[in-house]
């Protein structure tokens, strides 16, 4: 009896420690331990049946998501505004019993096909792999759009290191999250049977990623080409409660006004601002925007503004292209809209918000209805706006429609002091190398830069002083 509430005992510390694990490589983007992560707990519900399983994969998901979603606590405190109790709390019951639910269900299904269908190693570590890779796919599509932070895949765990990451740029992340379990089921396997032979699959399985990687971008770099264009970007990096204050308007114009003759003096051919960089509606007879384009200049500028709904106090959070005249050329208004953010939490429950649109001008957001491509004299790209670029199938759309650039516009101000503005950054990075196409990133208060088509970043900066970024980048397609 003794021995059995011993081996119970470290069954639970191996789900806890592979909940931490988990949780610290999918928060902190720390690439050795995600390698690793699984094999405590899969070293449990191997040995487990379903009954039981299931119990131990739901502890660690309990671990793994009170380390990736302690950051709410801060940001719902600091900018909720029309809170409604139970909102809040579904928020926080939502967010902890996510993770654990995927957990249990991976666990849950291991068990039962190991204990009931196969007894296999082969096999088990194959389905095992493909049901991972399965509820991966499962959140994108439940929770991509509206909660990207709850549709993470394990592969986000690498996004740092460039040499593990090229497997992507074969046209999915999800090939680098599949090689990832694969390598944790193996090294489990390993200790399971007591086989160095499984240890020596996995060592095998982390060199081939590396060399396929490698092999990868580096045939990619061989293709690119001369056509480039000038970029720069003006990240005004203004905080969230201060930007949408009008107490504060006269020093955003200001700001704005200073960063826009800078960039100008070094002949862009395009100028890049950020989401809702001008927290008030575009109208023609602007004065600020007539300040802006009085300087003579052959730069466009994409500027990230509100523009006006068809119905009354509606808006959209558009992107608007002006060329080096001032006239307003093109728009792209923002589809996906981000939850109690830009549309209310629970609809139809609750109209809770953000305080930046629970209150004043973005009484009502609207979503847009199509992906523009954009055209300028060097050529084409597309726009997507904040967590947007979180989703594979917005920029394999406008990679279809013939981009040769993607543009990410966005506002981190409200995720400032989390990781969550690393993630919207080196996330974005795995749309270059699925699409085989250059991206810039312009966030306020996040982290703005320049990613080329191997998903190098060129440059990139985090500050929370004003500041411009200049480039160029190629623009020949790679593929």
């Amino acid at each position: 009896m003794s021995d059995k509430r011993n081996s119970y005992r470290w069954k639970i510390i191996y789900s806890i420690v592979s909940g931490l694990l988990l949780g610290v490589s999918y928060y902190y983007m720390f690439s050795p331990i995600a390698w690793v992560a699984l094999v405590p707990l899969l070293f449990v519900i191997l040995s487990e049946p379903p009954s039981r399983a299931f119990k131990f994969g739901f502890l660690a998901g309990l671990v793994q998501a009170v380390i990736m979603y302690f950051w709410m606590a801060k940001v719902t405190s600091s900018y909720m505004g029309e809170v409604h109790p139970i909102s809040v709390f579904f928020l926080f019951l939502i967010s902890i019993f996510y993770a654990a639910i995927q957990l249990t269900l991976f666990s849950w299904l291991v068990s039962f096909i190991s204990h009931n269908i196969s007894k296999k190693s082969f096999v088990n570590i194959l389905t095992g792999t493909f049901i991972w890779i399965g509820i991966e796919l499962l959140k994108d599509k439940a929770f991509g759009n509206s909660f990207p932070w709850f549709s993470y895949p394990i592969a986000i765990s690498q996004a740092k290191v460039f040499p593990l990451i090229g497997i992507v740029s074969l046209g999915s992340i999800y090939f680098l999250s599949a090689i990832l379990v694969l390598v944790n089921f193996f090294l489990g396997y390993s200790l399971i049977k007591k086989r160095r032979f499984f240890l020596f699959v996995a060592i095998c399985l982390f060199l081939l990623n590396i060399s396929i990687s490698a092999l990868l971008t580096n045939n990619k770099q061989s293709q690119t080409g001369n056509e480039t264009i000038k970029v720069a970007l003006l990240s005004e990096n203004i905080a969230a409660d201060i930007r949408w204050n009008d107490q504060t308007g006269d020093s955003l114009v200001n700001i704005f006004f200073t960063l826009n003759t800078e960039a100008i003096k070094h002949m862009p051919d395009l100028i890049v601002w950020s989401e809702t960089a001008i927290p008030w509606p575009y109208s023609e007879d602007d004065p600020f925007l007539e300040k802006i384009f009085s300087a003579p200049t052959n730069s466009y500028q994409l500027i990230g503004m509100l523009q006006k709904g068809t119905g009354k106090g509606t808006v959209y959070n558009s992107a608007l292209l002006f060329d080096g005249n001032g006239n307003f050329t093109e728009q792209y208004d923002k589809i996906d809209l981000l939850n109690a953010l830009e549309k209310p939490l629970f609809p139809g429950i609750s109209k809770t918000k953000l305080s930046f649109l629970a209150e004043g001008l973005m009484d009502n957001v609207l979503a847009g209805n199509h992906r523009n491509i954009f055209q300028i004299p060097k050529g084409k790209f597309g726009v997507l706006i904040c967590n947007e670029s979180l989703l594979p199938a917005a920029t394999r759309k406008l990679k279809k429609d013939g981009i040769e650039l993607l543009i990410v516009m966005s506002n981190d101000g409200w995720f400032a002091g989390t990781q969550v503005v690393q993630h919207h950054f080196y996330l974005t990075r795995f749309r270059a190398l699925e699409n085989h196409i250059p991206i810039i990133i312009n966030s306020n208060m996040g982290i703005s830069g320049f990613i080329d088509a191997n998903g190098k970043i060129i440059e990139h900066k985090k500050s929370d002083l004003s500041f411009i970024l200049n480039t160029e980048i190629s623009l020949k397609s790679l593929f």
